[in-house]
């Protein structure tokens, strides 16, 4: 994906972006550090701009969550990124821009986190009853 999105010039350095996310996945990651990828994601925060942002967030809504990722975008509306290490970032569709981090290492047979899926299901059930 870093190289696609290279190759779009929507992404200037891919193996620092791919160094990132390793780090942030799967070696020293903190909810903190995902949260603030997330809400660069939402807001198109320097260095990335608003193009690649849309892109990630499209990504994400395709791909984040593997074979769950179209079901459940069509199903919550958020785009949705699991980790292995049981950390879960969705993008919500607000306005200000917000972001949902979890962490709960119990993991679904797809490999996503148990709490974290609940978590968002919750959510968009709870937004669609208020309307």
């Amino acid at each position: 994906i870093a190289t696609l999105m290279a190759e779009k010039k929507t992404l200037q350095d891919p193996a620092l972006a791919l160094d990132t996310y390793n780090h942030i996945c799967c070696l020293s990651g903190r909810i903190n550090d995902v949260c603030q990828l997330g809400l660069m994601l939402q807001a198109s925060a320097l260095p990335l701009t608003s193009e690649s942002t849309r892109s990630v967030q499209q990504t994400l809504a395709h791909s984040g969550l593997y074979e769950l990722s179209q079901p459940f975008f069509q199903r919550t509306g958020f785009s949705c990124k699991s980790g292995v290490s049981g950390v879960m970032l969705a993008c919500l569709p607000t306005t200000p821009p917000a972001v949902m981090v979890s962490y709960s290492p119990p993991l679904d047979a797809q490999g996503h986190s148990v709490f974290g899926l609940n978590l968002l299901d919750s959510l968009a059930a709870a937004s669609r009853n208020s309307v």
